[in-house]
């Protein structure tokens, strides 16, 4: 018989709009049920077991167990009785101990050739007792953010800060932490790693107490700069202190006054950059030595990227409504195929992306916003295209 279930959460740990939480059981359908003695069954998925119950009441207090479904429809729902409290953030940095090893990236359960080189290359940098930034290069599509979630079972870091320049890759990144990407799914990470404490920063703390309890509450807390610089200076002091490690994410943004005061905090504490754009336009650099780099050309070898698609666009009367035509053409074509792709038209000012809204909602208004995202690129780093051609660039996940 088949089983599913979905997430089974923890209860959060609160303060004001920031919250801290922890996933207990993941959404999942490869359910495995057996007895561990003659009598006393547990499920099994990958990400973790669990004793099975047969009472009719399901408990709300005890060890959580799962009681399983009396019908026999296909997926079945299994039922969750006992805690839903959280595990200690201590619990879950001991629960990885050994739970990742370092296997070469052609054998089965392993990281991706950039991702357990770039493992490699951040723990023998954190050996080193070198306290530099260290800026790890991965190009978009080789798995930067499981590298992340990698190095954080591997190195079994106490309280990370991880920074982000948008709240979208906020909640993207929040989202990973809480249940470890693909690593259990794949058997890259041992069924029983905890999932992390993971916290998000949307809102002001009440006062350094309140900031200081909600990052103790945490394995992993994720936060944009404008969100942290949002608090007074002495309740932004009291939430950095009680931080082990920072992570960058999207680093071709520190050099930025509100990025490089964060990084300055952690001057003494280890600190990782990832970025797959390095270099910036402006030519400023990225404050820290790059310890890990992965070639462009390695990641299209390896098939992480598809062949670029680039058509040329001109016109001499109006080359931003042809522009506006090719782009809505490909991805109308695109929905039609099934593929949830967006158009980002690229601008300069927001004078600009006011006018172009205006072009692209008068040939396209069935598209609106949720096909199509404007970006000011005016302090963006270089290696982008300019506006006179239109391109697609397809990463494999």
């Amino acid at each position: 018989m088949e089983y599913r279930t979905e997430d089974v959460w923890a209860t959060p740990h609160v303060a004001g709009k920031n919250v801290v939480r922890q996933l207990l059981v993941p959404t999942c359908d490869d359910i495995e049920v057996f007895e561990t003695e003659p009598g006393i069954e547990v499920v099994k998925t990958p990400f973790g077991q669990w004793p099975t119950t047969c009472t009719a009441d399901l408990p709300t207090d005890g060890l959580l167990a799962a009681r399983l479904p009396g019908d026999h429809s296909p997926n079945a729902q299994i039922e969750w009785g006992g805690s839903r409290e959280a595990a200690q953030a201590s619990e879950v940095i001991q629960s990885f101990e050994g739970a990742i090893g370092f296997t070469a990236h052609d054998l089965p359960r392993s990281l991706r050739r950039p991702q357990i080189a770039a493992l490699h290359s951040i723990v023998g940098y954190q050996s080193s007792g070198l306290s530099e930034p260290g800026i790890v290069v991965m190009p978009t599509g080789t798995g930067k953010t499981e590298t992340m979630l990698a190095w954080l079972v591997a190195q079994r870091p106490e309280r990370v800060l991880v920074v982000v320049p948008s709240t979208a890759l906020r909640d993207q990144i929040a989202s990973k932490f809480e249940t470890l990407g693909i690593l259990q799914v794949e058997g890259i990470v041992d069924h029983r790693a905890l999932r992390p404490r993971v916290g998000r920063v949307e809102g002001r703390f009440t006062d350094g107490a309140e900031a200081r309890a909600f990052v103790e509450a945490a394995n992993v807390v994720v936060a944009t700069p404008n969100a942290i610089h949002a608090n007074e200076p002495d309740v932004r002091a009291a939430f950095f202190e009680s931080f082990t490690h920072l992570l960058v994410d999207e680093a071709h943004h520190a050099p930025a006054r509100t990025w490089t005061e964060i990084i300055r905090v952690f001057a003494n504490r280890p600190t990782l950059l990832f970025t797959a754009t390095p270099f910036r336009r402006d030519g400023l650099t990225l404050p820290g030595r790059v310890i890990f780099r992965f070639p462009l050309r390695e990641a299209q070898k390896e098939g992480y990227f598809s062949t670029i698609d680039f058509t040329a666009v001109l016109d001499l009367d109006d080359d931003d409504e042809a522009l506006a035509l090719a782009a809505v053409s490909r991805l109308r074509d695109d929905l039609v195929a099934g593929h949830e792709h967006l158009l980002l038209a690229r601008v300069g000012s927001k004078a600009r992306a006011d006018e172009v809204h205006e072009l692209y909602s008068r040939i396209a208004p069935e598209l609106r916003y949720c096909q199509i995202l404007w970006m000011s690129l005016l302090r963006q780093p270089a290696g982008w295209l300019g506006r006179r051609g239109l391109v697609r660039r397809v990463c494999r996940l």
